[in-house]
């Protein structure tokens, strides 16, 4: 029987994330744990969202791969399990992200898409790859961009391809 893997790309605020949308968060990467026999994450190495779901990927065990930028004034010099990627300019560090993931998660500290900003920007460039992208909001709501499945509470096995 083959492998079921998934390979999620994190992207969010600088700003702690909210309680709300860690327990989020961590039900998703729960529900990972129990689903798939390998789970990658990849993350771009800054103070906020990526240091916290780095450390929850690492208690549940999944591989992580970091993707540090090469403004050094945020970052939390985590090692991946894999090693690092080559420091990049943020944008295109967001770009790498997305093109390792097959899915997205995105943590603003905002309920409203802004138009600037490292956490939109990625959540857009992947939502133009065509890969799922999961917003968690800061009361730890959830919705699938684009808003054709929105939901309180989107069952894991539901929506995310398999």
């Amino acid at each position: 029987m083959a492998e079921k893997s998934l390979i999620l790309g994190i992207t969010g605020s600088r700003t702690e994330p909210k309680l709300a949308q860690l327990i989020t968060l961590d039900n998703w990467f729960k529900s990972a744990y129990r689903q798939y026999d390998y789970v990658e994450v990849h993350h771009g190495d800054c103070i906020g969202a990526d240091d916290f779901a780095h450390r929850m990927a690492s208690r549940y065990g999944f591989q992580t791969c970091v993707h540090p930028p090469t403004n050094k004034a945020f970052v939390m010099n985590h090692k991946g399990s894999f090693g690092n990627y080559p420091d990049k300019p943020y944008l295109e560090r967001n770009r790498e992200i997305v093109a390792c993931s097959t899915m997205v998660i995105a943590l603003p500290n905002t309920f409203k898409e802004q138009q600037r900003g490292g956490t939109w920007h990625c959540a857009r460039f992947a939502q133009a790859s065509m890969k799922d992208v999961l917003i968690i909001w800061p009361d730890g709501k959830t919705k699938l961009w684009p808003s054709y499945h929105e939901t309180d509470d989107i069952p894991f096995d539901k929506w995310l391809r398999t």
